[in-house]
């Protein structure tokens, strides 16, 4: 039997006041080992986020100038990492995402969670209520690590 396989996945665009710092110490508590853990941006992420999180573990990703650039670019990721997973024999898993209030990610959670995985969000602030109703759990990490 494979082992169950954690990915983290963070919109920079919307994780709001998140520091890098503080997510670790949140999953490095909760002693989740990612298989990956990767950061979307766009061609108008501000220079300050993309700097925070290109300094980090983190794999960067980059989409195009379009408003949705990183969204477009971080779904397909996760679908293709679904299918990856499935084709090698792995059990479904968790994913992380960092998304906080965008709720562009709610067809996307209803998909994959009805193919079994748990999606868990993880937020700076309050999440928005659509996300945490689709999500197998949502975190304010604000509130959490206070």
């Amino acid at each position: 039997m494979l082992k169950t396989l954690n990915h983290i996945f963070v919109d920079v665009e919307n994780s709001a006041g998140l520091e890098v710092h503080t997510l670790q110490r949140y999953t490095n508590n909760s002693e989740i080992k990612f298989s990956n853990q990767i950061a979307f941006i766009s061609q108008n992420t501000p220079e300050h986020l993309c700097s925070k999180w290109c300094a980090t573990d983190f794999q960067i990703v980059k989409g195009g100038a379009d408003q949705n650039a990183a969204d477009y670019v971080l779904k397909d990721r996760i679908v293709a990492q679904v299918i990856m997973d499935k084709r090698a024999g792995r059990e479904t898993g968790r994913i992380y995402l960092v998304v906080t209030g965008d709720s562009d990610y709610c067809n996307l959670i209803e998909l994959i969670t009805g193919l079994g995985w748990e999606i868990h969000i993880l937020g700076w602030g309050d999440v928005n209520p659509s996300l945490s109703k689709l999500a197998t759990s949502s975190v304010n990490l604000k509130s959490a690590m206070t």
